[in-house]
């Protein structure tokens, strides 16, 4: 899994970070209707 992830990080690393939180999280959120949470503390370190 570390791999993989590692590997999304590498990719989207030359993303604006609105971009990355839309990537992540956003996406997500949007698709599964999630209820509003801050996006912040989920992307990638």
């Amino acid at each position: 899994f570390d791999e993989v992830y590692d590997s999304f990080k590498a990719i989207a690393s030359g993303l604006s970070a609105d971009e990355q939180a839309a990537l992540f999280f956003g996406n997500a959120k949007r698709i599964y209707r999630l209820d509003d949470v801050s996006s912040t503390s989920l992307l990638p370190a």
